[in-house]
C-alpha cells in the first residue's frame, strides 16, 4: 500500500506532476495497485479483491506519473486471464441515493465491443442490480474510436445507462484519466483526460438506492477480464460529485 505525502492535485508539467491519490471526505474505496503480489486491499474500507489468474504486478510509470507507480496489469481472458474479484456484496461501497465520483488512471491495452468489458464491476451476476463502469478500446462501427459506459441498476429494476462513443481510441501506450461525476439531482458527466464526453439527466434514478453487489477490477458479467489495462489508481467518493484526484487535462 503506497503512502501519499501530498494531496492528489495535478500540477503543471515536470517530473512527478501527478501525486499518489489520497482519501478525501466521502472516499469509500481507494486502490493504488502498489501490491507486489497477491490480492488487492482497498485502503479505506478494507475490501479485499482476490487475485484470479495471472495479473502482472509492479508495472512502472515514467514522469510525470512516477508517484503513481507501480501499477498492475489485468490480462484478457483470451490471453490466459488475470484480474481481481470479490463475489460478495460490499455495503461499504454502496452509492445509495447519494452523489458520487468514480475515477481511475490506467493504460488501456485491448477490449472487445460490448458493455460487459468492465473496468470496475459492482453488479450482481444474475440480476444485474448494482453499478458498473466499462471502457472499450474498440468500436463496433469500424471508426476505431473507443467508448465508455456507466450503468446504474436499482433493485426495483430501474436502469440508468450513459454511453459515450466519441472518445478517441486510447490504446496509445499512455496513461489516461477517466472520471464519472454523478449529481443525483442533476446530470452524470463522464470525463476523459479532463474533457467532458457526455452528460445525462439522472432524474430516473433519483431517490433510488444503488448498491454494490460485488467488486471486480477487470471483470465482465461472468467475472472474466476481457478488457486488459494497467491500473495505477482507482477511487470511489460517495456524497460528492465534484471530487477530482487530478490527472491529464486536469482530470
Amino acid at each position: 500500500m503506497r503512502i501519499a505525502t501530498l494531496g492528489a492535485i495535478a500540477s503543471a508539467g515536470g517530473s512527478s506532476s501527478y501525486p499518489a491519490w489520497t482519501a478525501v471526505p466521502g472516499t469509500v474505496f481507494l486502490l493504488d495497485f502498489s501490491e507486489a503480489s497477491g490480492n488487492l486491499t482497498d485502503s479505506v474500507s478494507g475490501v479485499v479483491l482476490t487475485a484470479a489468474g495471472s495479473p502482472v504486478y509492479e508495472q512502472t510509470a515514467a514522469a510525470p506519473f512516477d508517484l503513481l507507480s507501480p501499477g498492475i496489469k489485468t490480462i484478457n481472458a483470451s490471453a490466459g486471464g488475470g484480474n481481481f474479484k470479490n463475489a460478495s456484496a460490499q455495503a461499504a461501497l454502496d452509492i445509495g441515493t447519494s452523489d458520487f465520483t468514480f475515477e481511475f488512471m490506467a493504460i488501456f491495452h485491448d477490449g472487445q465491443f460490448g458493455q460487459n468489458d468492465a473496468n470496475f464491476n459492482a453488479r450482481d451476476a444474475i440480476t444485474d442490480y448494482g453499478y458498473k463502469f466499462s471502457y472499450d478500446s474498440v468500436s463496433g462501427d469500424g471508426t476505431g474510436a473507443g467508448w465508455m459506459a456507466m450503468v446504474l441498476n436499482a433493485d426495483d429494476g430501474t436502469t440508468f445507462l450513459s454511453t459515450s462513443s466519441s472518445v478517441t481510441n486510447p490504446k496509445d501506450g499512455n496513461i489516461h484519466k477517466v472520471r464519472v461525476s454523478g449529481n443525483r439531482a442533476g446530470n452524470m458527466v463522464t470525463y476523459f483526460d479532463g474533457i467532458s464526453q457526455r452528460s445525462d439527466d439522472m432524474s430516473g434514478v433519483s431517490g433510488k438506492p444503488i448498491l454494490c453487489k460485488r467488486a471486480i477490477v477487470g471483470g465482465n458479467t461472468a467475472g472474466n477480464c476481457i478488457n486488459s489495462a494497467t491500473y495505477f489508481a482507482m477511487r470511489l467518493v460517495v456524497g460528492s460529485y465534484t471530487a477530482n484526484a487530478g490527472g491529464p487535462g486536469g482530470g
